[in-house]
Parts: C-alpha cells; sequence; structure tokens
C-alpha cells in the first residue's frame, strides 16, 4: 500500500514517536522527524531516551511555590490543631482509658506487635506461581463480566475497522481506475498531437509537391528560359490560366482539408485535456480522501491501543504492528495507563519480533515456490538430456564428425547440470539459514515473555486499579498465550 502523508496524532512536546522496524520504512515520511520538535526514536534507542527525560531538571521555581504553598497549608493546620486543644472535651472522655498492647512486651522489651512485625518482614518472597494462583482467585470473580464487555467491544471495533477496510479497497480500486484513465487520456493526447504534427508535415509536402513539380511540369510549356512567353495564342493564354487556376484550385483543397483536419484535431485535443483536468482533480480528491481514511486508521488504532480493551489473539499487539504496516510511528504515550514503561518497550520489541519473524516465512515460502519451480524446469532438462544422447548416437553412426558433437554435447550437459546443482545449493543454503533466524527471534520472544510476566506479576498491585484484573493485563501483553498462565496457577492450586 503505497502511504501518504498524514497528520500527526497524539503528538505532544513530551511525546516520543517510535518509528518503524527498518525492513517497513521505504515509504516511511522522515518530514515529521527532519521537522518537529517531538523527537523521533527507534526502538533499541528508547530506552536511552526514557533513561535521560527521567534525570531531566527539577523546575526550581515551580518546586519553590509548591513548597511555600505547603508551609502555609501546614501552619493553618497547626493554629487549628491549637484552638482545638483548648476546649474541653467531656468528663467521660478525659476519663476513659484506651486500651493498648504497648505493655505487652516480651523479655527482650520489645512489644508483641513489633515481634509480629519483624516475623512478616523476615519471611521469603512469594514465588511467581504462588503470586499468579493468589492474583488469579481474586481475579476470576469479575473476569468473566469483563470478558463479555470486551467481546463486545472487540466485535464493534472489527466491524468497524472492517468497514474501514472496504471503504480504503473501494478508494484504492477507484484510484486504480483513475491512474489508468490518466495515463489512456495522457496518451491520446500524446497521439493527436503527433497526429497534428504528421498533419503539418504532410500539408507543406502537398504544397512543395504541387509547387516544385506539378508547377513546373505544366508551365514549362508556356515558359521560355524561365519567363512566360510573350506573343502567345489566344488558345494557349487560356490554357495558361486554365491550368494556373486548377493548381491554385487543387492547393485551395488542399489547405481547406488540412484546416478541416487541424481544427477536429485540436477540437478532440481540447476535449482530452479537459476530461485530463477532471480526472486530475478526481484524483486529488481521491488522495486527499485517502489520507483522511488513513488518518482515521491510524486515529483508530492509537485510541484502541490507548483503551487497551480490545484484545485479540496477540494481545493489543495488533495495534502496533497495523500502524507499522502503514509505515506510521507508534506515539508512546498511546500506550494503556495500567502498562508501565517496561511493559510497553516489551511490546514494541516482541511486536517488531514478530513483524520480522512474518517477513522471514514470507522470503521462506517464496524460496520454496522458486525451488518447485526450479525441480520442473530440472525434470524438463532430464528429458532434453535423453533427447541429446539419441541423437549424439545417431550421430556417431551418420558422420565422422561425431567425436567432436559428442564432446560439445557433454560439455553442455555438465554445464546445465552444474548451474542447476549450485543454484539449487545456495536456494537450501537460505532456507536453512531463514529457519534458524525464525528459531532464534521465536526463542528470544520466549524468553522476553516469561521474564516480563514474571516481572508483572510480582510488582502487580491489586488496590492500584480495580477495574483491571491481573489476567487482563497479561493478556493484553501476550494474547491467547494467558492459558498457559492460567493453567499454571490451576494446576499449582490442584496440587
Amino acid at each position: 500500500m503505497k502511504t501518504v502523508k498524514l497528520k500527526p496524532l497524539y503528538l505532544k512536546n513530551t511525546d516520543i514517536l517510535i518509528q518503524p522496524p527498518d525492513f517497513l520504512t521505504e515509504s516511511f515520511d522522515n518530514t515529521l522527524k527532519n521537522n518537529s520538535p517531538i523527537p523521533m526514536s527507534s526502538i533499541e534507542n528508547l530506552t536511552s531516551l526514557l533513561r535521560g527525560r527521567s534525570f531531566k531538571p527539577v523546575n526550581t521555581v515551580g518546586n519553590r511555590f509548591l513548597s511555600e504553598e505547603k508551609d502555609s497549608v501546614e501552619k493553618l493546620s497547626f493554629f487549628k490543631e491549637r484552638a482545638r486543644r483548648h476546649t474541653r472535651s467531656p468528663l467521660t472522655k478525659r476519663y476513659t482509658f484506651r486500651r493498648t498492647l504497648s505493655n505487652l512486651a516480651n523479655v527482650d522489651g520489645s512489644t508483641i506487635v513489633q515481634s509480629t512485625k519483624r516475623i512478616e518482614e523476615a519471611k521469603e518472597t512469594p514465588t511467581f506461581e504462588s503470586l499468579l494462583r493468589s492474583l488469579t482467585s481474586t481475579d476470576r470473580a469479575r473476569r468473566k463480566t469483563i470478558e463479555q464487555e470486551m467481546h463486545k467491544y472487540t466485535e464493534s471495533n472489527k466491524t468497524y475497522e472492517s468497514n474501514l477496510a472496504i471503504k480504503m479497497q473501494h478508494l484504492e480500486l477507484n484510484q486504480d481506475i483513475n491512474t489508468r484513465q490518466i495515463s489512456k487520456v495522457k496518451l491520446e493526447i500524446e497521439n493527436y498531437k503527433n497526429q497534428m504534427i504528421q498533419l503539418e508535415k504532410e500539408y507543406k509536402d502537398s504544397m512543395n509537391s504541387i509547387t516544385l513539380q506539378n508547377t513546373e511540369q505544366a508551365l514549362s510549356a508556356f515558359k521560355v528560359n524561365g519567363k512566360k512567353k510573350t506573343n502567345m495564342e489566344v488558345k494557349e493564354d487560356r490554357e495558361y490560366f486554365t491550368l494556373k487556376q486548377r493548381i491554385r484550385t487543387l492547393k485551395s483543397d488542399i489547405h481547406t482539408k488540412f484546416i478541416e483536419n487541424l481544427e477536429n484535431s485540436q477540437r478532440v485535443l481540447a476535449q482530452y485535456k479537459l476530461q485530463l483536468e477532471t480526472l486530475q482533480e478526481n484524483k486529488k480528491i481521491m488522495i486527499k480522501e485517502k489520507r483522511e481514511m488513513q488518518e482515521i486508521l491510524i486515529s483508530f488504532y492509537c485510541k484502541t491501543l490507548k483503551d487497551g480493551m480490545d484484545l485479540r489473539e496477540d494481545g493489543i499487539k495488533w495495534c502496533i504492528k497495523a500502524t507499522w504496516k502503514l509505515s506510521q510511528p507508534i506515539p508512546f504515550r498511546s500506550f494503556p495507563k495500567f502498562l508501565d514503561d517496561e511493559s510497553a518497550q516489551f511490546l514494541l520489541r516482541t511486536s517488531q519480533l514478530e513483524l520480522e519473524i512474518e517477513n522471514l516465512k514470507e522470503k521462506l515460502d517464496k524460496y520454496r515456490e522458486q525451488i518447485k519451480k526450479d525441480s520442473s524446469q530440472n525434470r524438463l532438462a532430464k528429458t532434453q538430456k535423453e533427447l541429446f544422447n539419441v541423437i549424439r548416437s545417431r550421430l556417431k553412426q551418420i558422420t565422422q564428425k561425431s567425436q567432436f558433437l559428442n564432446s560439445n554435447t557433454t560439455v553442455t550437459e555438465d554445464t546445465l547440470s552444474t548451474s542447476y546443482f549450485d543454484t539449487s545449493c545456495d536456494k537450501y543454503t537460505d532456507i536453512s539459514s531463514l529457519k534458524v533466524q525464525i528459531r532464534e527471534k521465536e526463542k528470544l520472544k520466549s524468553i522476553l515473555t516469561d521474564q516480563e510476566i514474571k516481572r508483572v506479576v510480582q510488582n502487580y498491585k491489586p488496590e492500584a486499579d480495580n477495574n483491571i484484573g491481573i489476567m487482563h493485563i497479561i493478556r493484553a501483553l501476550v494474547g491467547d498465550k494467558v492459558r498457559v498462565y492460567r493453567a499454571m496457577a490451576s494446576s499449582i492450586k490442584n496440587n
């Protein structure tokens, strides 16, 4: 799909644009990268860029005003507390003892509360499996309701995305038709221009031919030494003027016909030019509509990614990959709020790995198709070899030059066989290399996924956001692979 320049989305001065991978950036628009104050970063440089922003200089002026306001509030609270101390409390409250555990001390002088606190702190950190089991047990109560809402939301988004895709297909089809029509009209205009040039050339040739040939040959009988006879009879004079009038009429007819043909060509040419202008205006409108449609599509992907509720087979990574396939960058602020920066970087990294794996698999399929094609050609070559052998054996019996022909044929066969063998070996080597790359990237993706899920589970705090459960976060990161971690928690619980 040919990309067009789009308006930036979610672009704030504090945002970062994550550009697509290198193999998807052939038609990437670098005007935003060169002219915008918003930094454009690759996935490899994102970590250092975020680290640099974490050490950003602090706004001391703003902090000074904030500290002054805080001091004022504390002073007001202090005066209010002093006024409250001078008020007399009721007798029942003044003479009521509070029961505490402060006097329940151990032998070493520490209280029971302090000892209990030390024991709790001395406990080991829970394992990943136990954490996941406890979190999923608390998360199971609201999972069904959330999944139903998410299913409706996903189906609605799929319908909307499908409608946009259909509109884009119709628009691209109309653009292709418009492009072919423009090419056809331009060709017709060029043909008519050449036709007008040819008409003018033929007209000049005809006029010159009449002047140089017909006129000279016809009037030579009435001239002496290139001049008209002075003493001509009446009959000769009449014939002379009659011939001259005939030549003049012939020239006039040729000129009239030329003007008619020229005017017809100019009229048709003007019509084609008007048609070309109309088609070009329609092309501009279609380009604008396509730009608006792509902006709507990019905005839809970014907002869906921001919501973090449309979880499909690969979680929310489908939004990232769909945006990158349109050769558009991902705003770093468009990730869900329930994911931290490390999870966002994980999604970007694994999305890039999945696109790279997809690209390698496409290359692998092409190599396999080429090998099938070459094998069929090789079978045809073997048939030709058999034919060469038959002809060679017959030539041995017919002529004494069979030895020369035999050696010649042998060289041709060896060259053909060696060429095919070398080509096949190269293709099989490329296929093996592609398979190794695919396995390495899939292994790296699996390692990164396990590390990220363990990190998320250990750092998850249910009270931080009551609407988002741990299984929803895991599913947003890994998609359908969430069943593996859910099954892990269930198996631990059963044991």
